[in-house]
């Protein structure tokens, strides 16, 4: 949030029209209801065990075609070819990426890197948790720019965890760390899923985004660092939880 703040307040492209309003907000809110289900559904399908996160997203695809064609009117059945295509096309380039990602993880495997890239871990840390968390940082960030989340946390997560469990960290948080840092990794090039999406649906060149994206990417390793020295942030909500 500030860095969005700092960012309209600095370039000023953003123009802002009329005042704030609750009435507004609650009718704007009433009129986008069934567009507002859809996230309820996908989460609550998947957390109360209804379906799968697979399942979940054909269920939320069905859902946004109905809303988009019968509710809301937007979509008209003459434009339903055109949309399958584009959906097609930026499929095809988030898949194509991936498939180079996971060829590119089995090679790194066969080659033993994660051992190689594990002890190093261990031997540099010299026993402090601190310095330890510092160095999987530093290799995450490197890993997600070059490699999607999937491989990479198939490949470093049993690599990392049990040295983890060496300096007793939680493990639910050494997770949330490992998935903050590859989850910034998404955003960065070469081998960032989501600008290739980004680019696909903004019709923006990729060297464009990247150079546009530098901001962004600063703000995630900021919380990155953030998550990983004040553990509480992300341990707190779960020791809520009744075991």
């Amino acid at each position: 949030m500030i860095g969005w703040w700092l960012h309209v307040r600095g370039k000023k492209r953003y123009h802002v029209e009329g005042k704030f309003s609750t009435v507004a907000v609650i009718k704007a809110c009433w009129e986008a209801f069934w567009a507002l289900m859809l996230p309820v559904i996908i989460l609550g399908g998947i957390l109360l065990g209804i379906c799968t996160a697979t399942e979940a997203a054909v269920i939320s695809a069905v859902y946004a075609f109905i809303v988009s064609v019968f509710i809301y009117r937007e979509l008209k059945v003459k434009d339903f070819l055109p949309v399958l295509v584009n959906t097609c096309r930026g499929t095809a380039v988030v898949l194509l990426v991936c498939g180079a990602a996971m060829a590119a993880a089995y090679f790194i495997t066969t080659a033993q890197i994660p051992v190689l890239l594990a002890d190093l871990l261990l031997k540099l840390s010299g026993g402090n948790w601190i310095i330890f968390m510092f160095w999987v940082n530093i290799l995450l960030l490197i890993v997600g720019c070059v490699m999607d989340l999937v491989p990479a946390l198939l490949i470093l997560g049993p690599m990392l965890l049990p040295i983890a469990t060496q300096y007793n960290l939680d493990p639910v948080y050494f997770g949330v760390v490992v998935i903050v840092n590859l989850c910034v990794g998404l955003i960065t090039p070469p081998v960032g899923n989501i600008l290739f999406v980004a680019c696909g649906l903004s019709k923006v060149p990729m060297a464009n985004m990247a150079r546009a994206i530098w901001p962004n990417v600063v703000i995630g390793i900021i919380v990155v660092f953030i998550v990983t020295y004040l553990p509480w942030t992300v341990t707190y909500l779960p020791s809520l939880m009744p075991k």
